[in-house]
């Protein structure tokens, strides 16, 4: 019985001779999948969560990075395999934007060849075209995170369970298959905590569509891989409880609601590169998104009618497995959501990527089920993949923290002598070349004024610039604002999430 994944394998032959399965060169779906994604890496400045693992991964020794993880015992702490493997590639190439976030792309092609290959026939090069063209993987290969390491592990997983849960008669490297989501498991869970999440997710799908004795045949086939996975599995989850013991979580400054499983959708589905950029919506909330109504409406109307077509397609040929499906990713999307409202940490889009095969899947069986209205589906699917992309790449509303630019006007501002009030993130500072101080030197002073209150600023003597970002973060009591308003502080220059603020003459 073909199972919901199988069924797309079969698809091409139960249409007529003339659109069998055509072979495509491998060379142009390798090429495709390592090409393309490429084009999404930048070498904008780092912003928040992207400094602090730089910071991190320019430790000089390994001993030195570990001290730094267990002192700070933020969310890094909880991200192990990524962290090193960050610090290795810093030591090897540097630490420059591009060549932190270029690390990523090794990971992420793999993980889209082999979920192409699951493929046959020109599927496999349409498969390998919207992996390539995903915007959400754009966003996430241009960042030095974990998240394009999670996507290429969740690709090679769900290329394994295709092939695994085909009949056992047409289950040709069975054994290869088995350890490569073995390898995949593996390394989702070392990504983070709540890569686990989705492995324990991925493990049960597997079982429930293989059911109990297809599994122990699976187990029994590749017996040394499973020890190896189990005995990292175990490794991982001590580490794990260690980090929780120790207090190490993500950062609570915002918490899950119920705009949280909207924007989660959003994001999978490809919608942000047309869409505002995240500072216009941190600022303006759902207001930043009626300039962009009318793209994101011709995009939804696409990707929605090409995945609802998919999702069809499916259940009429495979409910029962289908069903098992659904089921396990819903459920595992709602323990995320209840984990962060519960722990008081918000749940986003990039924390659900490992769902992104599902979102790959339905396109491809969406395109291939319309049959002679495939090539125009087809088209219209890499249309409005391909300007989502090319819109988070390139358009200015989606460029990120400017730390760069405004570290550099700090420098410039205490090197001529100046005083200088820094709102922002202090090690992304010192990162790029601030150094921040608490005494004055030779004149200048570089202080960190983070969410002070009144009274904490009451009598401080005013700055000569005071360079912000995000009051929401770094000034929620709006103490700053309010001095910089009674000042006469007036705003001389606009970064990408940073303001800077100047002492207006005769003040």
């Amino acid at each position: 019985m073909p199972h919901a994944f199988y069924a797309m394998n079969i698809q091409d032959e139960a249409v007529p001779t003339e659109n069998s399965p055509r072979k495509v060169p491998g060379l142009w779906v390798v090429l495709l999948c390592c090409v393309v994604p490429a084009l999404a890496i930048s070498s904008q400045s780092y912003w928040i969560d992207e400094a602090l693992t730089a910071v991190k991964a320019s430790s000089p020794t390994l001993a030195t990075w570990w001290e730094r993880m267990a002192t700070e015992k933020a969310s890094d702490l909880q991200m192990p395999l990524y962290m090193l493997t960050t610090w290795g590639v810093v030591q090897l190439f540097g630490n420059a934007e591009w060549v932190l976030r270029a690390a990523n792309l090794p990971w992420f092609a793999a993980g889209l060849m082999a979920f192409a290959f699951s493929f046959r026939g020109r599927q496999r090069m349409f498969a390998a075209a919207v992996g390539a063209l995903s915007p959400f993987a754009w966003f996430y290969i241009d960042e030095s995170r974990p998240y394009a390491m999670q996507l290429g592990a969740s690709l090679l997983v769900a290329a394994s369970i295709r092939q695994l849960t085909k009949d056992a008669e047409n289950n040709a490297g069975l054994t290869t298959w088995l350890a490569l989501f073995a390898i995949g498991i593996g390394v989702l869970a070392g990504t983070s905590l709540l890569g686990v999440f989705w492995c324990f997710a991925a493990v049960v799908m597997l079982v429930w569509v293989k059911g109990w004795s297809g599994s122990l045949q699976l187990l029994r086939s590749a017996r040394v891989a499973c020890v190896c996975l189990a005995l990292w599995l175990c490794f991982l989850g001590a580490y794990y409880a260690w980090t929780l013991k120790v207090g190490a979580r993500a950062s609570a400054m915002a918490t899950t609601n119920w705009q949280s499983p909207l924007f989660i959708v959003y994001e999978l589905m490809g919608f942000g590169g047309l869409g505002p950029g995240r500072l216009e919506i941190r600022a303006a909330g759902f207001s930043a998104f009626k300039s962009c109504l009318v793209p994101l409406v011709f995009y939804g109307s696409v990707i929605a009618s090409v995945m609802m077509a998919g999702t069809s397609g499916l259940w009429r040929r495979s409910r029962n497995e289908t069903f098992k499906v659904g089921l396990v990713m819903i459920a595992t999307l709602l323990c995320l959501v209840a984990a962060g409202l519960l722990l008081h940490f918000r749940v986003l889009g990039r924390h659900c990527a490992p769902a992104l095969p599902v979102v790959l899947v339905l396109l491809i069986e969406g395109v291939w089920i319309v049959g002679k209205w495939r090539g125009a589906a087809m088209m219209s699917v890499m249309v409005v993949l391909t300007a989502s992309c090319l819109s988070a790449r390139f358009a200015e509303r989606h460029l990120k923290d400017d730390y760069r630019a405004a570290a550099a006007r700090g420098r410039e501002a205490a090197d001529a002598g100046k005083t200088v009030w820094w709102s922002a993130d202090a090690q992304a500072a010192e990162f790029y070349g601030l150094r921040i101080s608490a005494e004055q030197t030779n004149g200048a002073m570089v202080r960190l004024v983070l969410n002070p209150d009144d009274a904490a600023l009451a009598d401080a003597a005013l700055p000569d610039i005071v360079i912000c970002s995000k009051p929401d973060i770094y000034d929620v009591h709006g103490a700053l604002r309010r001095k910089m308003v009674a000042g006469g502080f007036v705003e001389t220059t606009n970064h990408p999430a940073f303001r800077v603020l100047q002492r207006a003459q005769g003040k």
